[in-house]
């Protein structure tokens, strides 16, 4: 099974860097530096041993890494199935279909740390359900801990399991157990050693007690802690049960509710430590993240634990229906993986993606001797990052990203080197995965903004120069077929051709993404505002009323929409979507701002003056043309 799914990841695996954190984790494992806090000591030592193998490049390396610790997993999660009283063929099935649901598989084809932390989880719950080996499940968990935090939601099924097994604990275990947590101490350690030893990559500098306490305990991040409002809460739980039909195939999350059935039979107190493994891991993701902030893989523990019910469910099926044969069963997980495999190859299909790797290595071509680069976003800094200082290309090149060092260190940097380097500072906004972000500013055919503190001199710019056209749409639009990709393209074509003032041309690609937008929220949202831009107020409405269907919790959509529907004249409607905006957010300013002119312009004046007057209360005190615009309409409104 093992050869199966690594060979199936090895199909789809990134060849190079790819977009987020991936290519910061790649020069990390290979100089041992000191990555993003919490900095993941456990992933960089075993992924700096994983590179010393002599392939085609560290970033392929790694990311093979990353394949074999998922192909691990899915084994581990097949016997810690066969523990549980599954069948050997339902083990099989069950582990395939997490091998290649939806996230887990987007993780196993890039160099993130997401796969290790599910192989390490996986061999605690193996710790638990096979024979009793506590000491083993404490040792994995410690030793998880040195490599992401989310180990520790696995800990209520190891209390459970410590409860139930407690007459196999004495007090030299417990202190036994308590050894794992200084493991992952002695492992943190190694920040403040390779910090000191002046490593080229050293995030924040952990080289003291206080920034290295800052880097384990995350308080650099300490702005997405409790960010989220009331309201996302809900859109958070919206979210994640669209994205359960995708992870598990549709029909396949119903056995879900069978695997209750199962645990509630089985054991009471283990199908209360799952549920709080999966709530926990919820409550978690509301606690920490910035607004309107989804990302599917911090879900991993809590899928994991769904496709533990949905195997035990199926299991479950297959022991009721014993008597008229459970082969049926058997055939339905197989059928799941089959699906599993259709719908998620595509997508998690990484094997041409040169898209990163061209883009950084042509900004640092791009750049005359002797340059200063001022750089921002995590996949344009950590990929050029990579090229400059793994494969050493450019050593003239000093670049200073913006976002990890404050402010008055980059402006040092400028003094030091005051104008004997040019300075050059990137703006360019992209994403490549699945579609899931607005990023308007998808440009292939440039990448340098302007050149800073000398506006007078043009930078020298010829698009061919940038980017290898040919790879651009052979590898990534057509061979991954991928609908976002193409999306964003279009809407980078129709951008450029509104500001040239070519609406009607602009008109073909915008059709495009109402043709091919499917469940792509942001293209539609970002088509929406061309149209807007483009004064076609009908098809601006349209996109917008799509995409408040595929997310009826997003603010900015809903505002446009009403904004649209208002002025198509839809009065009644424009006024329920402003209500819903403020069920939402009762502090939306702007929806109480066009509410109090909409019942305004209704004859309805108590309203008017009720909503108006409110708007001023929350308003920001920047908005003084619209506050001194309300003063004077309030102050005209019969009473």
């Amino acid at each position: 099974m093992f050869l199966l799914v690594f060979g199936v990841y090895l199909k789809t695996l990134a060849p190079h860097l790819y977009v987020g954190d991936s290519s910061e984790l790649i020069t990390a494992a290979k100089l041992l530096g000191v990555a993003h806090p919490t900095s993941y000591p456990l992933y960089v030592l075993l992924g700096k041993i994983f590179s010393l193998i002599p392939l085609s490049s560290p970033a392929f390396t790694s990311n093979l890494f990353s394949a074999a610790t998922a192909a691990l997993s899915v084994v581990t999660l097949c016997l810690v199935f066969e523990n549980v009283g599954v069948s050997q063929s339902l083990s099989i099935g069950g582990s395939l279909i997490f091998a290649f649901s939806l996230t887990f598989w987007s993780q196993a084809v890039i160099s993130r740390v997401y796969c290790l932390n599910l192989l390490l989880t996986c061999l605690v719950l193996y710790a638990i359900f096979s024979k009793p080996n506590i000491l083993l499940a404490f040792f994995l968990l410690g030793l998880g801990a040195a490599n992401h935090y989310f180990i520790w939601l696995i800990t209520p099924l190891l209390l459970v399991y410590s409860a139930k097994n407690y007459r196999l604990i004495n007090y030299k275990k417990i202190i036994l157990m308590l050894l794992p947590l200084l493991l992952a101490f002695f492992l943190y350690l190694e920040l403040p050693i390779r910090a000191n030893a002046n490593v080229p990559q050293n995030w924040h500098s952990p080289d003291n007690i206080t920034r290295f306490l800052d880097n384990v305990l995350q308080r650099t991040y300490a702005y997405k802690k409790s960010a989220r409002p009331p309201g996302d809460i809900l859109w958070l739980g919206y979210n994640l049960l669209l994205s359960l039909g995708p992870e598990f195939f549709y029909f396949g999350s119903v056995f879900v509710l069978v695997g209750l059935v199962y645990w509630f039979k089985k054991d009471k107190w283990y199908l209360l430590s799952i549920w709080a493994v999966v709530l926990g891991n919820f409550i978690l993701i509301t606690l920490y993240g910035k607004p309107r902030e989804f990302h599917l893989v911090y879900f991993l523990p809590l899928f994991l634990m769904f496709c533990l019910i949905l195997v035990t469910g199926l299991q479950y099926l297959k022991d009721v229906l014993a008597k008229h044969r459970g082969k049926p069963i058997i055939f339905l997980s197989f059928f799941l993986v089959i699906c599993q495999i259709y719908l998620n190859y595509y997508p998690n299909n990484r094997r041409r993606h040169y898209l990163i790797a061209d883009f950084s290595a042509n900004i640092l071509n791009s750049l005359p001797k002797d340059a200063l680069l001022y750089i921002i976003g995590d996949s344009k800094t950590f990929s050029v990052a990579y090229q400059n200082l793994v494969d050493n290309k450019r050593p003239d090149l000093l670049f200073v990203s913006i976002e990890p060092f404050p402010e008055a260190k980059a402006i040092n940097y400028q003094l030091k080197y005051g104008f004997r380097k040019k300075i050059f500072y990137t703006y360019f906004r992209y994403l490549i995965a699945k579609g899931k972000e607005p990023y308007t500013n998808f440009t292939p055919t440039g990448l340098l903004w302007q050149k800073i503190n000398d506006p007078g001199v043009k930078v020298d710019f010829d698009p061919t120069r940038y980017y290898r056209r040919r790879e651009l749409n052979d590898r990534m639009f057509f061979s991954e077929k991928s609908k976002g990709i193409l999306n964003y393209y279009n809407l980078n074509k129709a951008s450029q051709l509104i500001m040239l003032g070519k609406k009607s041309k602009a008109k073909a690609y915008l059709e495009l993404i109402l043709k091919f937008s499917g469940r792509d929220k942001e293209a539609l949202f970002q088509a929406g505002r061309l149209y807007m831009k483009a004064e076609n107020t009908s098809k601006a409405y349209k996109c917008f009323y799509k995409a408040s269907i595929i997310n009826p919790f997003d603010l900015a959509n809903l505002q446009n929409l009403a904004s649209m529907a208002q002025l198509l004249k839809k009065s009644v409607e424009a006024l329920s979507i402003y209500q819903k905006i403020l069920r939402i957010d009762e502090n939306n300013y702007r929806a109480r701002y066009n509410l109090g002119y909409l019942y305004a312009s209704k004859g309805d004046f108590n309203l008017a003056r009720y909503h108006l007057e409110r708007f001023l209360k929350i308003v920001p005190p920047i908005e003084t043309r619209l506050i001194e615009e309300v003063k004077k309409t309030l102050a005209e409104l019969p009473k």
